[in-house]
């Protein structure tokens, strides 16, 4: 009871996974930019973090890197799930670490000299760090929902900031990315009294800066796209959207400007739902040398929970990712645990043949004395 009691309260620093249990041979990050970002912009992230890797040579005691792997255009990580893993906006970096006894540092001392060296990235969405073969999900993770999109971006980010202010709390990202950059066309009484729809205006000006698709092939296992688009010289750049030319039905062209209004917009990434409601996820890593994931939630809970309920009504926050993990392994604890000491009694008790003499047989083997070494010389001769 007295044990219950020090996990209870924040005397005893209760950490339910340790990433120094599974050390791994290399350290490595994902880069997440924003969806649409060009291939160069990602790889010049990608480069940063190198250059910050290698600096940690000359910070850490003996030689920690063997080498560097860059991946840009993809991920390294093993971690499989429903979001994409290819895309010009995504780069990943990996450490290969030395041997020891050259290496003298630990994975989870590299993880934290690497992400101080990295700092801040700019156009960075997320940046997440594996330092363990098994990548558990997020230790300080919720999901706020409300039926008000706008509500729960608030509140998303009011989450956000506060995070940021946690001392050893790291990863802070959350699930309102915005997607690519699209523009949405709409009619004007001429375009209108020309007779054509935002899908003949949008098809057209795909065919003119896209190109467009003629044929398909079937080679084997994978399908081939023939496209069929001006030569470069020719081709549109969005710069020379504003002078675009619209064919009309009855023939003739007209400018794009007079038969439609294009306005850019950006959506976001992936829509999620839980239990009918619009839901946002905020998500975060806590660094057990600072500060545990329980501690961390609990600060959460205590200082900033109350107020965004009573700030936002109607919203409601749940924990979510690794959180969940957690609780259902203790609450599977709660179960096993006194079975455990069940069957241990009866066990017990069938070996002294007594149901009473398992609670005073440890007493009295403490009370038996102790044989002495003239005892003990004796017995052996």
């Amino acid at each position: 009871m007295f044990s219950l009691l020090l996990i209870g309260s924040e005397a005893v620093r209760v950490i339910l996974f340790d990433a120094e249990m599974n050390p791994p041979d290399n350290v490595q990050v994902d880069l997440r930019l924003p969806a649409g970002t060009p291939f160069a912009t990602t790889l010049a992230a990608a480069e940063q973090v190198v250059d910050a890797a290698y600096a940690m040579n000359e910070q850490l005691p003996g030689e920690s890197i063997e080498g560097v792997s860059v991946l840009a255009g993809n991920i390294v990580s093993s971690r499989t799930g429903t979001e994409e893993s290819n895309g010009s906006h995504l780069a990943g970096v990996r450490v290969h670490l030395n041997e020891r006894p050259t290496r003298q540092a630990a994975p989870a001392e590299i993880e934290r000299a690497w992400r101080l060296n990295i700092g801040e990235l700019p156009h960075l969405e997320r940046m997440e760090f594996q330092t363990t073969r098994l990548r558990p999900r997020p230790s300080v993770a919720y999901a706020l929902k409300h039926n008000d999109a706008e509500t729960l971006g608030k509140a998303a980010a009011e989450l956000r900031s506060f995070l940021a202010t946690v001392p050893g709390v790291y990863e802070i990202a959350d699930s309102l990315s915005l997607g690519k950059r699209h523009l949405e066309i709409q009619l004007t009484p001429a375009g209108e009294a020309a007779g054509l729809t935002p899908a003949a205006i949008g098809s057209q000006l795909r065919a003119n800066f896209h190109g467009v698709e003629v044929q398909r092939i079937q080679r084997g296992h994978e399908e081939l796209n023939v496209m069929v688009r001006y030569p470069k010289e020719r081709r549109r750049s969005l710069r020379e959207l504003a002078g675009e030319r619209v064919r009309r039905a009855g023939g003739g062209d007209v400018p794009l400007s007079v038969v439609a209004n294009l306005t850019e917009n950006r959506e976001q990434a992936t829509l999620m739902r839980i239990d009918g409601n619009q839901t946002a996820t905020v998500e975060a890593r806590a660094d057990a040398a600072v500060i545990t994931p329980i501690q961390a939630r609990r600060r959460v809970d205590r200082e900033l929970i109350p107020e965004l309920l009573a700030e936002y009504p109607g919203l409601s926050v749940e924990p979510e990712g690794g959180v969940r993990d957690e609780r259902a392994m203790l609450e599977a604890l709660r179960v096993l645990v006194p079975v455990v000491l069940i069957a241990m009694y009866a066990l017990m008790a069938a070996f002294l043949r007594s149901s009473w003499k398992p609670l005073a047989w440890p007493a009295s083997r403490f009370r038996s004395p102790a044989p002495s070494w003239r005892t003990g010389c004796l017995a052996g001769t």
